[in-house]
């Protein structure tokens, strides 16, 4: 069994599988774009997108909301690099105090007696200690490592969920939207021009402006591959096809579904009433 859930946090679809996916469905989650978290025992896509969300549906049947917030998601995963530091502090303690043990024998600065009985147990115990403190000093290291790391997860954390970033989410989510509007623009545009197009001369003339035919057009015309009247009925077409489109239509959907949520916990922004300096 297989489930789906989005998170509006971070924007990721995530899936669930009760057991080990079969070779075909593996491998059209991952050309989806889904990467196996092993820790967490999941699917997870970088981001939403129309096609991850049908094959989702697809897969699991619906997808529900994701039960774990961001900052739960990431308090688990601050709490594994923990340990995982503390696993190694203590194996660095370990070696550390096993380095000791043996240097005993090397009290008082002890030399290794070359040609004595005792050299070959002397140069072993001394291989046993340097490996061992070499052992404690990446150990040490490590613990360092794994605990910045937990710092660097609490601190994303509350930097995704810091005012001055999701203001600037907001502005993103905006500049999509325009981007998205910009290319419906340009569809109507192209539509209304090429409808108007009564003539040869003037398909002939649109098929070599930028933006409103596909690119090698107008040397198909010239060429005699396709007529000018051939030109405007698939432009006429394609213009339709883009303004109709419902992927278009899902992606301003869930746009605006996502400026909702980060609007609602944003909250409301107080008009500046103070006096506009050159400073400000």
């Amino acid at each position: 069994m297989i489930t789906a859930t989005y998170s509006p946090e971070d924007n990721k679809i995530r899936l669930y599988a009760s057991e080990r996916l079969d070779a075909e469905t593996y491998a059209r989650v991952k050309a989806a774009g889904f990467i196996w978290a092993p820790k967490q025992e999941l699917f997870v896509a970088p981001k939403w997108s129309t096609r991850r969300e049908d094959l989702a549906i697809e897969l699991a049947g619906e997808i529900e909301p994701e039960e774990m917030t961001l900052a739960e998601r990431a308090q688990a995963k601050a709490e594994r690099l923990d340990t995982l530091a503390s696993k190694k502090a203590r194996a660095a303690s370990a070696f550390q105090q096993a380095a000791q043990d043996i240097s005993e024998r090397f009290y008082m600065g002890q030399p290794i007696l070359v040609g004595h009985h005792s050299e070959r147990k002397a140069r072993k115990d001394k291989e046993r200690m340097d490996s061992a403190q070499r052992k404690a000093i990446e150990s040490h290291d490590a613990a360092g490592y794994w605990l910045y790391k937990a710092e660097g997860v609490e601190r994303h954390a509350n930097y995704k969920n810091d005012p001055r970033t999701r203001a600037r989410r907001i502005e993103t989510l905006l500049s999509e939207l325009r981007d998205i509007q910009r290319g419906l623009n340009q569809n109507y545009r192209a539509l209304k021009l090429w409808e108007g197009a009564s003539t040869d001369e003037l398909c002939i003339h649109i098929s070599g402006m930028h933006g409103f035919a596909p690119y090698g057009m107008w040397g198909d015309i010239q060429d005699g591959k396709i007529t000018p009247q051939e030109a405007r009925t698939r432009c006429i077409a394609s213009a339709k096809a883009g303004i109709e489109s419902p992927r278009a239509a899902r992606w301003i959907a869930h746009t605006l579904n996502r400026l909702s949520y980060e609007r609602e916990l944003l909250g409301p922004v107080a008009r500046y009433a103070g006096a506009i300096t050159p400073a400000l």
